[in-house]
């Protein structure tokens, strides 16, 4: 019997990936509750399953640990010893030599030649695991299917306007089957999206180890809370995710997070609070990091603006609150392995916004700070407003559009500005002015209010052509090194759109400006 050994290595890695984080989470459970049977079933059954897999493919090291840790597993079953904080955290840094195996191994290991039968306890194992409706789907292919999807999507939007410009008499026949076809589509992309869909809760239930690790390593007591585990969101946004909640936690933790004597004092639990909540709006995800500490400290946040430049006088708190996320900016006192908030928060945004997200931090001093990241449900179909400048189109998502209105004839043409909307100031930005296009457009131009971390501004355009779902692509290593632009559309008529962030945009602005 031939065997196709990619295969089989990649189905090796990600089984053994499960377990790890089977064992982990277990482990986790079973120091919460050392005499529960289930909990050691668990983390034993896993550790056997690695070490028979481990075994049967040559990945020898592996396996001796995975025997280890089964080993010391079966004393516990049996009573010999207790799992307390101690053993949990020796087996916890086994579980981490056998991820670093892992990652290793693709460089110094290979798969050993079909011969012998497989052992029988892996026969035993698969013979016990129940049937399943479930398969593995790489992720390029499910990628790939996407794709496929969105141009049949658009090359049926292609023939309908064909359609539509045919006399009246030659439709009749042809409209019934592209509305039916319409309809088949639409369930088509549905299903694959919704094939795309996972739920949040694995990413979330993974940070109780960051917890954890984070307790032993600054003697504080830290009670993490999950909420809305169950909501489901595109696996590209779940992995865009997964960095930035570890910075958060850590900086909630070593920033906000008061020691217990200091709780104490201030009539706090001496454990500190922590909550991941997720909930859905609309075509949106809404992610809070919530902790109960100190909260941001606004003077020190002054201070340090006015040392790097920055003037404070007339900035109003939250205006104080973005600055945290400029690029060296810290109010950290000294620095260590969980650094302050600040240090970093500018790649959590660009990490954000890459994924078209957006963040918000809302502080209040000694009650604690919250980290509100909102993300697109999904990062393959946005619903946007098309707009043109220059001849070319653009995408700008609606979820960000508050209104459009014609640019006032009183104002000038320069590139930037402030306009009166209904008695309230609103800068601008000309769209035209900052992606360089020449010249000027002879019409009336039309301002498009968008909202953004710290209240509205207006972006000008030539034309606004109205709304429009469209199949996002990633945008091209030409476009990636230019502000604004996170990806590329491709419309029904087959032609090709920028996707525009407002936010980025203004946030540019304001710092050429200064």
């Amino acid at each position: 019997m031939e065997l196709d050994h990619t295969e089989l290595l990649r189905t090796f890695y990600a089984e053994s990936e499960e377990n790890l984080a089977t064992m982990e989470e277990g482990l986790l459970e079973l120091e919460a509750h050392p005499d529960d049977p289930a909990h050691i079933d668990q983390v034993f059954r896993a550790a056997h399953t690695l070490k028979g897999n481990s075994s049967s493919l040559g990945f020898e090291t592996m396996a001796k640990q995975a025997h280890d840790a089964e080993h010391i597993l079966e004393r516990v079953r049996g009573g010999e010893l207790r799992a307390d904080g101690d053993l949990i955290s020796m087996l916890l840094s086994a579980v981490d030599a056998m991820k670093r195996c892992l990652r290793e191994a693709p460089a110094h290991l290979a798969v050993r030649d079909a011969g012998p039968a497989p052992p029988s306890d892996a026969m035993e194992r698969a013979a016990a695991r129940p049937a399943s409706r479930t398969i593995r789907l790489d992720a390029a292919r499910m990628e790939a299917l996407l794709d496929l999807a969105g141009e049949i999507t658009i090359a049926a939007d292609r023939t309908r306007r064909k359609i539509d410009a045919l006399p009246a008499e030659m439709r009749g026949a042809l409209i019934d089957c592209v509305e039916e076809q319409d309809r088949l589509l639409r369930e088509l992309h549905e299903t694959v999206m919704n094939c795309r869909m996972v739920p949040i809760g694995p990413t979330f239930r993974r940070h109780v180890r960051t917890i954890r690790d984070l307790e032993q390593s600054t003697g504080r007591a830290i009670h993490l809370t999950l909420e809305g585990e169950d909501v489901e969101v595109d696996m590209t946004v779940i992995e865009a995710l997964s960095d930035p909640l570890i910075h958060l936690i850590r900086n909630a933790i070593a920033h906000g997070i008061e020691p217990p004597d200091v709780r104490v004092e201030r009539g706090k639990d001496p454990a500190g609070h922590v909550r991941l909540t997720a909930r859905q709006e609309r075509e949106t995800i809404v992610v809070n990091v919530i902790d109960d500490g100190a909260g941001v400290p606004l003077d020190k946040v002054r201070e340090r603006a006015l040392a790097m430049g920055v003037d404070v006088r007339a900035m109003a708190d939250a205006e104080l609150l973005e600055l945290i996320f400029t690029p060296g900016f810290s109010t950290a006192e000294t620095v260590t392995s969980t650094s302050g908030r600040g240090v970093g928060m500018d790649v959590v945004r660009r990490n954000i916004e890459r994924v078209r997200g957006k963040i918000q931090v809302v502080s209040k001093p000694g009650e604690g700070t919250t980290v509100v990241i909102r993300l697109p449900l999904t990062l393959a179909v946005i619903t946007g407003l098309i707009v043109a400048v220059g001849g070319e189109l653009f995408v700008l998502p609606l979820s960000v559009v508050a209104e459009c209105i014609e640019r006032p004839s009183a104002t000038d043409v320069a590139p930037t500005g402030v306009m009166y909307v209904r008695g309230d100031p609103v800068p601008f930005v000309s769209l035209r002015s900052f992606l360089g296009f020449g010249g000027a457009w002879r019409g009336r131009e039309v301002v498009v209010i968008a909202e953004h971390e710290t209240g509205r501004a207006g972006l000008v355009v030539d034309e606004v052509l109205g709304e429009a779902q469209t199949v996002i692509k990633p945008a091209g290593s030409v476009l990636r090194g230019v502000r604004g632009v996170t990806g590329t559309a491709v419309m029904g008529n087959g032609s090709i759109a920028m996707v525009i962030d407002p936010g980025a945009i203004f946030r540019e602005v304001e710092r050429r400006t200064e």
